[in-house]
């Protein structure tokens, strides 16, 4: 064999448990600590449609004794892995500097930025801001750990589309000119396909300690109401800041 396990596909951070419905993770913490959580249920999976997306699954876990994996030493958590482009900044990072951010608000002249706010709203932020009670507003993060990264795209490499379509696919709905004729071959590319660029990926995996649910899960109208409040006082919060939030 020429290739190590990593590059053969196998993720030796990732073990499949004895039910085979869920997996242990390991974290590398550094000083040769390191961290074990083992997954009790998918909460939720974001199937990508190419190979090159981020591929997010988030679990409830629960932290287990690293020398055995049976036991449990912690309270439930939630469990992100996803894959990120190697140059972007890790989640851990980007709120640090959402907090760091936050604090000098609260010390500077905030006069400026609350022009088209209500003062109830203005009060609410200053007094959040103060207590550091705004931190309630973001998950809090347990530990994150950064994984193997993938190759890069060699120089020679050309982009083709329609690779994997072994044959053509046709369409068989009539159309208002024409009678049903099955034969009619969909337009499988745009005119003028876009170039894109691939970069590399780098695994990364947090640990939260709030239990969430996914959004399509609740049944609760004001439960879904009071989130989405919730998001808005963060949201608020990140425009007086000056932070632009894709999400």
């Amino acid at each position: 064999m020429f290739a190590s396990a990593s590059e053969m596909g196998y993720d030796l951070c990732v073990t499949l448990c004895g039910d085979c419905c869920n997996y242990t993770y390991r974290f590398e913490m550094g000083t040769k600590e390191e961290r074990a959580f083992r997954t009790r249920r998918c909460i939720v999976e974001y199937r990508s449609l190419v190979i090159t997306g981020r591929s997010t699954r988030v679990w409830e876990a629960v932290e287990v004794d690293p020398t055995d994996e049976t036991k449990e030493i912690g309270p439930p958590v939630v469990l992100r892995d996803v894959w990120l482009d190697h140059n972007a900044s890790t989640e851990r990072d980007i709120q640090s500097l959402i907090f760091s951010a936050i604090e000098k608000f609260g010390k500077g002249d905030t006069s400026l930025h609350f022009q088209h706010f209500s003062e109830t709203m203005k009060t609410l932020i200053l007094k959040l801001i103060a207590s550091g009670d705004y931190k309630k507003y973001f998950l809090t993060i347990e530990c994150d750990y950064q994984g193997i990264m993938s190759k890069e795209v060699a120089p020679s490499a050309v982009p083709t589309r329609g690779l994997f379509l072994k044959d053509p696919v046709f369409d068989s709905s009539p159309t208002p000119t024409s009678s049903r004729d099955p034969t009619r071959q969909l337009e499988l590319t745009p005119s003028h396909p876009t170039s894109r660029m691939y970069n590399s990926k780098r695994q990364y995996r947090l640990v939260y300690k709030e239990v969430c649910s996914a959004l399509h899960d609740l049944n609760s109208l004001g439960n879904i109401f009071l989130i989405l409040s919730d998001a808005l006082i963060g949201t608020l919060r990140l425009v007086c800041m000056h932070f632009c939030c894709r999400s």
